[in-house]
C-alpha cells in the first residue's frame, strides 16, 4: 500500500509497495533498517537517514521545493526511475546507483559516487565529485550540465555520451585530468576548469563553445 507522512515526525523501516509521501512540514526518519519503495516518492518535508543498516531502494524520486533529502552517513542507495530536485538533496559520500532504463535526472543534485548500470539521461546542474563508473550508459541531455570532479581512473562509465545539442560538460578537478572522448564521439558545450592541466587524449569534436579557465594541453 501507500505511505503518507502527514505531519509530525514518524520513524520507519521495512518496504513500502505503493507511493510513499512526505507532506510539508512533517519529518520521516530512517534510524535503524531497509527503506525500500517500489512506487513514486515525493517529499515535500523532511527524509533523514541514519542508518547503513539495510538496503535502500527507491522507484521515482521527486525532492519538491522545501524539501529536504538527508542522508547523515556514508550508504548506498539505488534508484529505478526517475530523479528530480529542486529542494534540498544532502547524497553525502556513499554510491547512488541508477539502474533503471531510460530514466531521467535533473534539478540541481551533488554527488560523491554514481554508478550507473541502467541508462539514465541528465538534464540536471550535477556535480559528481569521486567516481561516474557501471556498466551502463551515462547520456547528457540537451539541458544537461555535468561538472567532473574525479580522476581520470574514476571516470570508468562504460557508455558516456554528450553530443546532444545545448548541453555542457565541465571537467573540474583541482588537479590535472585527461579529456574522454564520448561514446557518441563529441561534445556539445565544452568547458575546462579547475587547477591542473586538462589533456587532449585524442582529437576531439566539440559541436558547441569551448571555455577554458585552466590550462589546455594537447
Amino acid at each position: 500500500g501507500n505511505y503518507l507522512v502527514s505531519a509530525g515526525t514518524a520513524n520507519f523501516e521495512g518496504s513500502i509497495g505503493g507511493t510513499l509521501i512526505v507532506s510539508s512540514g512533517a519529518t520521516m526518519n530512517i534510524p535503524s533498517g531497509i527503506c525500500t519503495v517500489t512506487g513514486a516518492t515525493t517529499i515535500n518535508g523532511t527524509l533523514n537517514f541514519s542508518t547503513t543498516t539495510g538496503t535502500k531502494t527507491f522507484g521515482d524520486l521527486t525532492v519538491n521545493s522545501g524539501g529536504l533529502w538527508n542522508c547523515a552517513i556514508t550508504e548506498a542507495f539505488t534508484i529505478s526511475g526517475n530523479l528530480t530536485n529542486n529542494g534540498t538533496f544532502t547524497s553525502n559520500t556513499g554510491t547512488y546507483t541508477f539502474s533503471g532504463a531510460g530514466k531521467t535526472i535533473s534539478g540541481t543534485l551533488s554527488f560523491s559516487r554514481i554508478a550507473v548500470t541502467g541508462s539514465c539521461i541528465n538534464n540536471a546542474d550535477l556535480s559528481v565529485s569521486t567516481s561516474l563508473a557501471g556498466a551502463g550508459t551515462f547520456n547528457q541531455g540537451s539541458t544537461g550540465n555535468l561538472k567532473i570532479g574525479m580522476t581520470n581512473a574514476n571516470f570508468s562509465i562504460t557508455s558516456f555520451n554528450a553530443s546532444a545539442s545545448g548541453n555542457t560538460v565541465n571537467y573540474n578537478r583541482a588537479a590535472a585530468q585527461n579529456i574522454r572522448i564520448p561514446t557518441d564521439g563529441s561534445y556539445h558545450h565544452l568547458t575546462l576548469s579547475g587547477s591542473g592541466n586538462k589533456s587532449l587524449v585524442a582529437a576531439t569534436d566539440i559541436n558547441g563553445d569551448l571555455t577554458i579557465s585552466s590550462t589546455l594541453v594537447a
